[in-house]
């Protein structure tokens, strides 16, 4: 049986209500199956730990 990860419209936001307000991730969607290998690849303040703290479950998503 083959298990994968999905994410589906996932947003995460920072610094709502100031003028520090940053879109980190925006509607991103992502299945990785058993097996697979990723590479998360992306300049300065692109969102890739953003990201993989969000897989983690370091950081809540605002939604999805």
């Amino acid at each position: 049986m083959r298990s994968w990860s999905v994410l589906k419209k996932i947003n995460v936001h920072f610094g709502k209500g100031n003028a520090a307000f940053r879109i980190a991730l925006k509607n991103l969607d992502l299945q990785i199956q058993e097996g697979e290998f990723l590479t998360v690849i992306g300049s300065n303040v692109a969102g890739k730990s953003t990201l993989l703290n969000t897989i983690a479950g370091e950081v809540i998503p605002d939604s999805g």
